[in-house]
């Protein structure tokens, strides 16, 4: 097999950013949360290791989440990569600070690298929330493809 294109890579990339913001949207939604804005785009000039595509994600009422559910809707995003990638939700996946954004992690509640129970309950739910027989699977599909298609 030969290389992948770079055409390929955009598109893999894209996916995954729109994955994971419509992770964060479809879970916000779950709890009762209409996000402020949710959108991806593409970073002109990236740096090593960072990718082509990346999102941001707007909340407002997150005060209304009890602990377990800002845990559940800071990892989201992350969890919703994983299964799309049907790759397991191991809570190992959290012990590396790096494995969510710095706003992920605030948004969890957790400090970077250190999943509390909470978190590993959460991401627990995620794995159920989001998994391809889940009851969100199909929204989160639907969103992606709408923040694609809005990233155009």
């Amino acid at each position: 097999m030969g290389p992948v294109s770079a055409t390929r890579v955009l598109a893999r990339d894209r996916r995954l950013a729109a994955v994971h913001q419509a992770g964060h949207v479809v879970v916000a939604a779950h709890f009762g949360l209409k996000p402020a804005r949710a959108r991806i785009r593409r970073v002109d000039a990236p740096m090593p290791d960072q990718r082509v595509w990346t999102g941001r994600i707007q909340f407002s009422g997150l005060d209304i989440l009890s602990p377990l559910e800002r845990r559940t809707l800071g990892c989201a995003g992350v969890a919703a990569e994983l299964v799309w990638r049907r790759e397991d939700l191991h809570p190992d996946h959290w012990i590396e600070a790096g494995h969510m954004s710095a706003s992920d992690w605030r948004l969890s509640g957790c400090e970077p690298g250190e999943p509390d129970d909470l978190c590993i309950e959460a991401i627990e739910e995620l794995q159920y929330l989001l998994s391809e027989d889940g009851p969100l699977w199909s929204d989160l599909l639907r969103q992606a493809r709408q923040l694609i298609i809005e990233a155009r």
